[in-house]
């Protein structure tokens, strides 16, 4: 039971750091730094190192220099999304695909499925809404993470099951280039 209660408080320290640097990232004073797509292949190497057990694989389908705007904001969503399709897999290998594209509207549309046991769609519905209560609650803090970052990079989120099986995390987030 105590280590239980100290893994518990371990997780909810580490997801308060996430959220303490994302705010700082957005109140900072500096001017946002782009991340360009092609840089997410360093973040999936490195996911690839500390998860050997785990299958990545990363497609991305974008002109050479498209960018998400707030670089670092997009990879704790990104970062958080791939942590948590191999942490709560059931599988004895756990299979997480990236694809990302672009689409006519300069937007980027981020795709993240999972082999795992899928995201009970009670716990989503509590993450769209905003808003837990006594009846209604989840332990999902990771997606709360990645639901604020995507909002407040002005993006939308969505989840749809995987075939045959897991779950499909879908982020459209507007484009930048890099030179701005």
């Amino acid at each position: 039971s105590i280590r239980e209660q100290a893994t518990t408080l371990e997780t909810i320290s580490e997801r308060t750091e996430i959220v303490r640097r994302l705010i700082a990232l957005l109140e900072g004073d500096e001017e946002p730094s782009p991340m360009d797509l092609s840089e997410t292949q360093s973040v999936v190497d490195q996911y690839r190192a500390g998860y050997t057990d785990a299958e990545f694989e990363l497609t991305i389908d974008t002109h050479e220099e498209a960018a998400i705007r707030h670089g670092a904001v997009f990879e704790v969503a990104v970062k958080e999304l791939m942590k948590n399709a191999v942490e709560h897999n059931d599988q004895p290998t756990p299979r997480v695909e990236i694809t990302i594209t672009e689409s006519e509207t300069d937007e980027a549309r981020v795709e993240i499925a999972d082999n795992g046991p899928g995201i009970p769609r009670a716990t989503w519905e509590i993450v769209k809404s905003g808003e837990e209560t006594q009846l209604r609650h989840t332990d999902g803090t990771g997606l709360w993470v990645v639901y604020w970052a995507v909002t407040t990079l002005g993006g939308a989120i969505d989840l749809s099951p995987n075939e045959p099986r897991g779950s499909v995390i879908s982020i459209q987030l507007p484009l930048a280039t890099v030179s701005e």
